[in-house]
């Protein structure tokens, strides 16, 4: 599923964020527009996390590095529990 591959991106860039890199506005949207099509994809509450720390992204600052972590983990839980997309890995 295309919306893993993107989460995985999306995962990236918040870790990045946790060390205080600050991702370019291209990325940014990107991932955005990534972690809004897993909300209707797979549903609010499961990427609520992610879509708070994108929040401070879209601002042009750097989410708490708690917030950051949440958000990986999160990701990671959809990411690595979806059983087709790991096979497809």
């Amino acid at each position: 599923m295309e919306t893993f591959g993107e989460l995985e991106y999306v995962r990236r860039v918040l870790a990045q964020a946790r060390i205080g890199q600050m991702a370019a506005a291209e990325a940014v949207q990107r991932v955005v527009e990534a972690v809004e099509s897993a909300w209707y994809v797979l549903g609010r509450l499961k990427v609520i996390r992610a879509w708070q720390a994108l929040a401070f992204l879209e601002r042009g600052e750097l989410p708490d590095t708690q917030r950051c972590i949440a958000a990986v983990r999160e990701l990671s839980t959809l990411i690595d529990g979806d059983v087709d997309y790991a096979q497809f890995r």
